[in-house]
């Protein structure tokens, strides 16, 4: 950075005047012996993907380790091309950074009645086999397969950063302009570090929405028009077999929770900081919008899970002037 030069692997050099760094992330991999087999993935990429799709072809049974968003997306995938499915999980349910157990419950129920097989609290030790995929060895046993694919998170791709002066914590870290710690160098997607809207804290928020915002703001300010970037949002949506779910943002342990059976939503100093829908996703984007603008919300609380809850609602409490002449 000192010298403004990216160094290529065929040996050249380009010169910049403004560098940004996109790297995204990679898959992490878990200490299991075997993974060098035929028949083991990680997805990650398009690459990966198309991979899957060959190797599935003549694959009947398939071991998916993982049952975080990806986990789940990847067996579901699998399923609905014929191939049984196991998931393993190493904690006590499925989607455990999306839904609380109760939720999770009704996940797994879902999977199972679509034939996909849910292990929860065990762990991959093995994939057997010779050159070949055979199976997989659990603390509980051993499960056979032709294919393993193992989604157990991503981690920001730093290591071309490591040796220079551009400060890293878990990702590069940047400010409100996606600006990180050296003059005229910028990071933005899984790669950047940024400040999360709801916890106003330093994390990495690797999920689509957030890359294209930080692109979007990095771009801007790459071209000497100043703009900030709000702060990053974590937030999945996923459909598991016509069960449609979205959380976002965080349940703190300090906060107040208010639930129905299929709606749960976190509440610090009047402000939304959560929402966990499942089944009944109604008004989730209502919630949300409350959430982005960090509106006080102690005079509607007890309505917001309810289902006559909406923008009206919203409308007539904070501008009941309006709303009454409407």
């Amino acid at each position: 950075p000192n010298q403004k030069l990216v160094f290529l692997t065929d040996s050249s050099q380009v010169r910049y005047d403004k560098l940004l760094i996109a790297t995204g992330s990679l898959p992490v991999s878990p200490k299991i012996d075997g993974t060098d087999k035929e028949g083991v993935f990680f997805f990650h990429n398009r690459k990966d993907a198309k991979k899957v799709v060959e190797w599935g072809e003549d694959c009947k049974k398939a071991v998916v380790v993982g049952a975080g968003f990806i986990g789940i997306e990847v067996a579901i995938a699998l399923q609905r091309r014929g191939i049984m499915v196991s998931v393993v999980e190493v904690q006590d349910r499925v989607l455990p950074e999306m839904v609380d157990k109760d939720m999770a419950e009704k996940v797994k129920k879902r999977l199972e009645e679509n034939a996909i097989q849910v292990i929860l609290e065990s762990q991959v030790a093995e994939v057997i086999g010779n050159k070949r995929v055979k199976g997989v060895t659990l603390d509980q046993g051993t499960v056979e397969c032709e294919m393993v694919i193992i989604s157990a998170g991503v981690s920001p791709n730093i290591e071309i950063v490591k040796e220079t002066e551009i400060k890293t914590n878990v990702g590069i870290i940047v400010d409100k302009t996606m600006r990180a710690s050296v003059e005229d160098v910028y990071a933005a997607g899984d790669v950047a570090e940024a400040i999360d809207i709801i916890s106003k804290e330093r994390t990495i928020n690797p999920i689509w929405p957030n890359a294209v915002k930080e692109g979007r703001v990095a771009g801007y300010n790459l071209l000497g028009i100043e703009k900030e970037y709000e702060g990053c949002d974590r937030m999945n949506v996923i459909d598991v077999f016509g069960l449609p779910i979205v959380t976002v943002g965080h349940f703190l342990p300090d906060c107040e929770e208010i639930r129905t059976e299929n709606r749960r939503i976190a509440l610090k100093d009047g402000r939304i900081t959560g929402l966990s829908f499942i089944g009944e996703i109604k008004n989730a984007g209502v919630v949300l919008s409350l959430i982005r603008k960090g509106t006080e919300v102690t005079r509607m609380k007890d309505t917001i899970l309810k289902d006559e809850f909406g923008y009206g609602k919203v409308a007539w409490t904070f501008m009941p002037s309006f709303a009454e002449r409407v």
